[in-house]
């Protein structure tokens, strides 16, 4: 148990760590205004598309996402929502917050690979790569960019914690990286093939497929209803716009 809570006190220094090196970078290094060289970066348009689904597509009817470009189903509805939480809790629509959200993310992921590389091998181990990816100038850039990656690899990493122990929620976890970008239907489907291989105990298999599925045919479901296309991101993400 003391070992247990050895390596959770460590993941959370972890975090305050890294949440502090990307604070200081994104308000006394970087422009905290200015998330990419004027309106090239994505950042732009992904706080368009929750800023535009708050005031527009949620008086319209249920989780409708809006955007000017019509790309609003071309990424999941996940993170707009959070980032319209954002705005409520700030009381500010500033691209701050997207940048924001991404860094609180990419921090908590941090702590999560400690706990992952120390669970499967060692502290020495964890510790060590977990301070490269602290300081490393490409990972803080990512973290501070106001993107949604770090959303989506922050629920692919949690359900691989959890597996064991939730194979349920691991599987709703994965699911919902689904609702953040379309690689996660991929990453999130291949886990679940490869879970086979850790899940040991009678039901656990059963439980994260279950966990997985429900919530991949409610977004499917969806999907289909704005769309017209029940897996509108893998078909303009593989079939359609890498093609």
């Amino acid at each position: 148990i003391w070992k247990r809570r050895l390596d959770v006190i460590v993941a959370f220094i972890i975090f305050a760590t890294s949440l502090s090196i990307r604070l200081y970078f994104l308000f006394r290094v970087s422009d905290p205004q200015n998330a990419g060289d004027g309106w090239y970066g994505d950042t732009y348009h992904h706080w368009q598309i929750a800023y535009l689904t708050r005031e527009v597509g949620l008086k319209q009817s249920f989780l409708r996402l809006w955007d000017l470009k019509g790309m609003e189903y071309f990424w999941g509805p996940l993170h707009p929502i959070f980032l319209i939480l954002m705005f409520t809790i700030t009381g500010s629509v500033s691209i701050v917050n997207a940048r924001l959200l991404s860094l609180i993310f990419g921090s908590l992921t941090l702590s999560l690979i400690y706990l992952l590389i120390a669970k499967y091998w060692n502290r020495k181990a964890a510790f060590s790569a977990t301070f490269l990816a602290i300081i490393h100038p490409v990972a803080i850039l990512n973290d501070t960019s106001g993107m949604l990656e770090p959303l989506g690899l922050f629920l692919l990493l949690l359900g691989l914690i959890i597996l064991g122990s939730f194979p349920f929620l691991a599987g709703v976890f994965w699911a919902l990286a689904a609702f953040v970008r379309a690689e996660a239907w991929i990453f999130g489907l291949l886990l679940l093939l490869l879970s086979q291989r850790v899940l040991k105990k009678s039901g656990q298999l059963p439980k994260v497929f279950l966990g997985w599925t429900i919530p991949i045919v409610l977004y499917m479901k969806y999907l289909l209803d704005y769309t017209g296309n029940p897996i509108y991101p893998l078909w303009w993400n593989y079939l359609a716009n890498a093609k």
